[in-house]
């Protein structure tokens, strides 16, 4: 969730469908930062914050798929 953690580039190129922040609520980092969350947006993939949705559960489903939930 960090500034220069990784550009909108690099989401592109790794084709993800879903990204995960984990960060918790008004930390004193001020993550996920602006321009991170609007690269991740911008790549299309489904993006969950943990201080939003509470935990967030990834588990394999069939051969390639996943299933995602959150808590909230």
């Amino acid at each position: 969730g960090g500034r220069s953690g990784s550009s909108g580039e690099f989401f592109e190129k790794v084709e993800m469908s879903v990204a995960v922040i984990s960060v918790g609520r008004d930390n004193r980092y001020g993550h996920p930062h602006a321009e991170t969350v609007k690269a991740l947006e911008e790549s299309g993939c489904l993006l969950l914050r943990t201080d939003r949705s509470g935990d967030i559960i990834i588990e394999p489903a069939e051969e390639g798929v996943l299933h995602v939930g959150t808590e909230r």
